[in-house]
């Protein structure tokens, strides 16, 4: 089974920093995933993790990303809640 998934479009140069990026993970909190990644919510990072973009806050949530020991670059994105809870 299959479950939600995100299609991104846009042209050439537009996708390009989207390219290096192996999954999107969508979470509850993404402080919450930043410091058990042995980040900060300043962007620092440990345990072997980059932390790539450092946390932010967009009118849709929040979102960063981080590479990996193993060389897999991941985006943490947390939705903020909608009127219909989603």
């Amino acid at each position: 089974m299959v479950g939600g998934f995100l299609l991104i479009e846009g042209t050439e140069e537009t996708l390009e920093p989207f390219r290096g990026t192996h999954g999107t993970l969508l979470v509850d909190s993404a402080e919450a995933y930043l410091r058990r990644l042995g980040g900060s919510t300043r962007g620092g990072g440990g345990g072997g993790v980059e932390i790539l973009h450092p946390l932010q806050k967009v009118p849709t949530g929040a979102w960063f990303t981080a590479r990996h020991p193993d060389g897999t670059v991941v985006e943490y994105v947390e939705h903020r809640l909608t009127e219909q809870g989603r």
